[in-house]
């Protein structure tokens, strides 16, 4: 894989990374555009023409970034990821099945992980930041976990069988694999971190001491980390 497909991981990973980025700048913009038209709603209207434009404008802008913009993310994660590890793994019974059962669990695991922090973060324990903070980290390694494990095993076969196959594997194996998962997981949040301070410095000037070509290089090189990690984590569950 490191001499035959190594720079193919980098490229799908890499536009991973790109389209999210391109698709933040969209959220940011679309998000900015519901401020601008609440901003710019007409004084000398109607009382209740204000409150009924004013609440449409806030239906449309929740739906947006709570319904609207989880899916999209979902979609992303599902066309770049399932790439990625069918290229590591290699070995796919079909095709079809493969990228079915990869959505499915995705879809499902990413949507519960995000309702649980929105529910959480709308609750009164969320005032104590360094507590919510590593609630959340903890719930995010355990789904991370889980999605990983699962998207390794995943062969192609019927759902149920790679179900089946996912469960021997956490069950049975998982002190032997939870090193590895923890890992990558860490050096998975690296990149995102690297990734939003990027991000962040893209959209306001001067926001962090290092220049963007240095945090580009960074980012390039936490990827291959990554990469070279998954990689390693896919042949120790071959293994078993």
């Amino acid at each position: 894989i490191l001499k035959k497909k190594f720079f193919q991981l980098f490229i799908i990973e890499f536009l991973f990374v790109f389209f999210n980025f391109i698709f933040l700048l969209f959220v940011k913009n679309k998000l900015r555009s519901y401020l601008y038209t609440i901003q710019n709603m007409p004084v000398n209207a109607g009382q209740e023409s204000i409150i009924m434009g004013f609440d449409k404008i806030i239906q449309g802008g929740l739906i947006f970034a709570f319904f609207i913009v989880p899916i999209v993310f979902i979609v992303i994660c599902v066309i770049f990821q399932s790439l990625l590890w069918m290229t590591i793994k290699e070995k796919i019974k079909n095709y079809k099945r493969y990228f079915v059962n990869f959505a499915i669990v995705s879809f499902i695991l990413i949507s519960f992980f995000l309702i649980i922090i929105y529910q959480f973060l709308g609750t009164e324990i969320s005032e104590y930041l360094d507590t919510t903070m590593i609630i959340i980290f903890l719930v995010l390694f355990i789904f991370y976990y889980h999605l990983t494990v699962f998207y390794i095993t995943n062969k192609g076969d019927s759902f149920i069988e790679d179900l089946k196959y996912f469960r021997i594997v956490h069950f049975k194996h998982f002190f032997k694999i939870l090193p590895y998962t923890l890992l990558v997981f860490l050096i998975s949040m690296s990149q995102f971190f690297i990734f939003l301070i990027l991000f962040t410095s893209y959209l306001i000037k001067d926001f962090f001491f290092l220049p963007p070509f240095s945090l580009v290089l960074y980012l390039i090189i936490i990827i291959i980390i990554n990469l070279l990690t998954k990689i390693v984590l896919s042949a120790r569950i071959s293994e078993i």
